[in-house]
């Protein structure tokens, strides 16, 4: 056998330069931190995407956070077409509650169990009879809150299509506490998955931030 004259070691702290890769090059062409993009986000085979433009294609998964000179973005969908004379105003979150009253289980969720989850189980079963089949990862980065003894709240990974009137959501923690199945659940989907225009009347509307590209086309 021969010598092994290579092996895997961790990395350490500062053991990268600023090197000439386009992520870490500002406009002007000086070596910045300029640019950084949270890697495994990125959908695969397509190409990035700039903060100052929109795409009918979906490039990375929504919720994708990318910092730019200390500003932080985040990859949204557009539920609504902005319009040119309010570019200026403020972005906001248009999922509906999902006990809102006349939008109940339009967007977010509010409903039950389908089974008892022990402790330490990372995911759970949510019912959703008489509801539309929801896509695989509408609920990802969204918050699950239990209505149990403490009212736990996780974030939510990933969710699967609906099957049998049933959602399996997946989450970032594995639970801390036994959860019966007659305790409600709460979810609500990540504010950055239905972006509506800041003039909008929406009822539970929250803040978002300002979008940098201008006029927006629905769905983009």
């Amino acid at each position: 056998m021969g010598v092994k004259t290579a092996i895997y070691a961790p990395r350490l702290r500062g053991d990268i330069d600023l090197g000439l890769e386009p992520s870490r090059i500002d406009g002007y062409g000086a070596k910045h931190w300029a640019r950084m993009t949270f890697p495994g986000r990125q959908l695969p085979g397509l190409a990035d995407q700039s903060i100052y433009v929109t795409s009918s294609t979906p490039k990375f998964a929504i919720g994708t956070r990318r910092i730019e000179y200390g500003r932080t973005f985040r990859y949204a969908q557009a539920a609504e077409t902005t319009h040119t004379a309010s570019n200026a105003n403020l972005l906001g979150n248009g999922n509906f509650c999902g006990d809102n009253t006349g939008k109940v289980n339009e967007d977010d969720y509010f409903g039950d169990l389908v089974a008892a989850v022990n402790a330490g189980q990372d995911y759970l079963l949510i019912e959703q009879k008489a509801m539309p089949v929801r896509a695989a990862n509408y609920y990802q980065g969204g918050y699950v809150t239990i209505f149990n003894a403490n009212y736990n709240t996780y974030y939510c990974v990933a969710s699967d299509e609906s099957v049998d009137a049933h959602t399996k959501i997946y989450l970032d923690h594995a639970t801390v506490q036994a959860i019966s199945a007659t305790n409600g659940v709460e979810i609500h989907r990540s504010p950055y998955s239905k972006v509506i225009d800041g003039e909008s009347e929406q009822s539970w509307k929250s803040f978002i931030g300002r979008a940098l590209c201008g006029e927006i086309t629905i769905n983009h």
